[in-house]
């Protein structure tokens, strides 16, 4: 082999590689505790998507649409599933995530099952937030609770955000993930204004940043509401 070739070859497959290991692309915020399953299998069936294995993530998304037994954790539990928490979080949020879940799955709409995906994420998300600012508001709550509320919502950003898209805008998700920290420093110090501030902040950037991956029109009243 050339000195040329050999140099070529180094580019294609080293270079990708570094980027790779890159600290500013691959450390992902680590989890404080495992997700729920649910999430787990959307997680499962958005990087099916990714890579184009349309059918496998379809089906995927079909054996989590009503409620589902698992005993992946050691003991059989009958997970809610797709369809149920899309009805809680349209109770909560004014959002028909319910009937887009419905029309994505009849009619085999892996592009549209991509979005809604995303989007209840993104309100589970929400609906974490919105319970931590509840609590900064409760004198009574313990700091640890409140902390404890912003992790799941941080492990939730990153299981079905972060390690997803962090390639495709990763100074968008760096931003994201560094506006979470500051949340956390904030809930620590007791400081519920610049919680506030920060949700806000983040949630937009959220909502504005990826609204290519989320339902149209869904969470557009959220984005208006959410400096409220």
């Amino acid at each position: 082999m050339s000195v040329g070739s050999l140099r070529s070859c180094l580019a294609t497959y080293i270079v990708p590689f570094a980027v790779f290991l890159s600290p500013g692309l691959g450390g992902a915020h680590e989890l404080s505790q495992p997700v729920p399953v649910l999430l787990e299998r959307m997680h499962d069936t958005l990087l099916l998507i990714n890579r184009g294995k349309t059918d496998q993530a379809y089906s995927k998304a079909v054996s989590i649409r009503n409620d589902f037994p698992d005993s992946s954790r050691g003991r059989l539990i009958e997970e809610v599933g797709l369809f149920h928490t899309a009805q809680r979080l349209d109770g909560g949020y004014r959002t028909t995530l319910t009937e887009e879940t419905v029309r994505a799955l009849e009619l085999k709409d892996v592009p549209h099952l991509q979005k809604v995906l995303y989007s209840l994420s993104f309100l589970l998300i929400l609906e974490k937030l919105d319970r931590l600012e509840l609590l900064m508001a409760d004198p009574n709550a313990r700091v640890e609770t409140r902390a404890a509320v912003l992790a799941v919502a941080h492990d939730y950003f990153s299981h079905m955000f972060e390690r997803l898209l962090k390639f495709r805008a990763p100074d968008r998700i760096k931003a994201l993930d560094q506006l979470l920290d500051r949340m956390a420093a904030a809930v620590k110090r007791g400081d519920a204004a610049a919680v506030k501030a920060l949700r806000t902040e983040f949630v937009s950037g959220l909502l504005e940043g990826f609204q290519d991956q989320l339902v149209g029109g869904q969470l557009r009243p959220i984005l208006v509401s959410v400096g409220q």
